[in-house]
């Protein structure tokens, strides 16, 4: 399934317009686009800084949670993640908030080894278990994220059975069955991620450096 098409026209012109009008001391930094995914369009500022603006109206509320809620969530955590360090208004004929934020530097988790991804795996699960905090009453709940695994085990086994001949599948295969029995969470409700893969895992050096793309939560 392809990425869904963007609404509005999303290009290096636009960011230098709307970084002219809002933030005149970033001009000049260097610009470049690095890429889009479901929700936003990236570009990378000078070597510490990235935009990230919305591509469509239904992720607008996705920005917002990230502008609201990572400065809250990130003193608990182990890793960075991208706190907004500024936050964008329409203007330029773009019709929507956006965000300036960190950038890390390193590689995305589906660029490394099998054996960086064992090294960072402990890491991982230490940040996860910081992350699941009790969230506030009025934080955002994700109707399709952080639910049972049951519903999802007809579409997890295929992926099993495809799984590379390096990874030992009757491991895979006792953690799945593990997982999908779980009983439901029937506690406070806490904090999640919602979109955990190795494109939103940043390694650095070794190790988990940050964890990015929160709109989820």
């Amino acid at each position: 399934m392809g990425e869904p098409a963007a609404e509005v026209n999303i290009d290096a012109e636009l960011v230098s317009s709307l970084l002219s009008s809002q933030h005149p001391d970033l001009v000049g930094l260097g610009l470049k686009e690095v890429g889009s995914g479901w929700d936003n369009a990236i570009f990378r500022v000078g070597t510490d800084l990235a935009v990230r603006l919305p591509r469509r109206l239904m992720s607008v509320p996705l920005i917002l949670h990230e502008q609201k809620w990572l400065s809250e969530i990130a003193p608990h955590l182990p890793a960075a993640i991208p706190v907004p360090l500024r936050a964008g208004a329409p203007g330029a004929g773009f019709p929507w908030p956006w965000s300036i934020t960190p950038w890390f530097a390193g590689s995305t988790a589906d660029r490394a080894s099998l054996a960086e991804v064992q090294t960072c795996a402990g890491q991982l699960g230490l940040f996860l278990r910081s992350l699941h905090r009790p969230a506030p009453t009025d934080a955002p709940r994700n109707p399709c994220r952080g639910m049972p695994l049951a519903p999802r085990d007809q579409l997890t086994r295929p992926g099993i059975e495809a799984l590379d001949e390096a990874i030992d599948h009757e491991l895979v295969w006792r953690t799945w069955e593990r997982l999908r029995d779980t009983p439901a969470w029937t506690g406070l409700p806490v904090w999640i991620h919602g979109d955990l893969h190795p494109f939103n895992l940043i390694l650095s050096k070794g190790g988990l450096a940050a964890v990015i793309d929160w709109g989820d939560i």
